[in-house]
């Protein structure tokens, strides 16, 4: 995980936190030693634990701090299947890393349509729309590829006239 998340609930596993912990430390060596293929296993495991935590819900009824709970958690989510969409784009499992970069495209949609368009989320998404487009491009689906392209350009803004080289 690139940065540091903090999820306030009693319903996460002390045991999972652990888990998430050793097991990023295993990606981390394999990925240093170039086995992009022996991380899948784990990052899968990273993103099944991510995928299956809950929030409690908030007895004070505080819609905000349960809005950026919710956030906090997508974000994570997206984090956690984008690396492993990454990892089966290097490994050459298109199939699987377009499910993993689709899960992480529709949390960073969620997400702005929350917080309304942090500059940090849309580099999130403009960089999925990417990887998604090129796992696209190597299925050789051209309609798909357009897509990608066209949902960038909502977020893309254009450069001024007088920018250009």
């Amino acid at each position: 995980m690139n940065a540091p998340h903090s999820l306030k609930s009693t319903s996460i596993n002390p045991a999972n936190l652990i888990e998430l912990e050793a097991l990023s430390q295993i990606v981390s060596e394999k990925q240093n030693n170039k086995d992009v293929r022996g991380s899948i296993p784990y990052l899968a495991k990273m993103a099944q634990i991510i995928d299956n935590q809950r929030l409690e819900e908030l007895t004070n009824n505080n819609e905000q701090q349960q809005r950026i709970q919710q956030q906090t958690l997508y974000s994570l989510q997206a984090d956690a299947h984008r690396q492993l969409g990454q990892a089966y784009l290097g490994a050459g499992l298109y199939t699987q890393a377009e499910a993993s970069l689709s899960i992480t495209i529709q949390r960073l949609e969620s997400l702005l349509k929350d917080n309304n368009g942090s500059t940090d989320t849309v580099l999130q998404l403009l960089q999925g729309y990417d990887l998604l487009k090129e796992c696209f491009e190597v299925m050789n689906k051209p309609h798909l590829v357009q897509g990608m392209e066209n949902r960038k350009l909502k977020y893309t803004i254009p450069s001024p006239p007088g920018d250009q080289q």
